[in-house]
């Protein structure tokens, strides 16, 4: 009787000695929209193409201010700053001198079907934004997640500005 108590205290023992299994690092969420420097992607922009870029990365409390420039010629040059967090992609319109980001490009998570509207400050302006689907791709470089939307913009003029849009795989991280 003695030994199985010393055979069990020896095997408690050694269970309470062992290593834990390591804890898996935790998943950042994908944030749908670029967050390294040197990063680009190109629009088709009035009848042309306009290569935007990852210029600077602010990352504080779970959010990223991301600094985009714009290729202009041979140089980028930065125009606007966009706040991207897991509750989505914000932006304002000061440009590089931002710091408050109250417009939702797209809002996470996102579902087909989610709609979001804002009014502009200039000229009382509604934008609606509508997600389209939210999906898995596959591209060379991996599988990503990807959400489209459509947003509506009043312009001057007869009608809405329309605007496709989606993150592209390089955008979900």
């Amino acid at each position: 009787m003695t030994r199985l108590f010393i055979t069990l205290f020896v095997f408690v023992t050694l269970v309470a000695l062992a290593p834990a299994a390591p804890v898996p690092p935790a998943q950042k969420p994908a944030l749908y929209y670029p967050t390294s420097v040197g990063a680009k992607w190109v629009y088709e922009w009035g009848g042309s193409d306009r290569t935007e870029q990852v210029t600077a990365v602010d990352e504080k409390d779970g959010k990223t201010v991301v600094t985009i420039g714009v290729l202009v010629g041979e140089k980028t040059r930065p125009y606007r700053k966009i706040l991207v967090s897991e509750k989505g992609v914000f932006f304002g319109t000061i440009g590089l001198e931002e710091t408050k980001f109250p417009y939702p490009m797209l809002k996470l998570p996102a579902k087909a079907g989610d709609r979001w509207d804002w009014e502009v400050t200039e000229g009382g302006r509604k934008v609606v934004c509508i997600v389209g689907a939210v999906e898995e791709v596959e591209v060379p470089t991996g599988k990503f997640h990807t959400v489209r939307f459509e947003s509506e913009t009043p312009v001057g003029g007869p009608g809405p500005r329309k605007r496709h849009g989606g993150s592209p795989p390089t955008w979900a991280g």
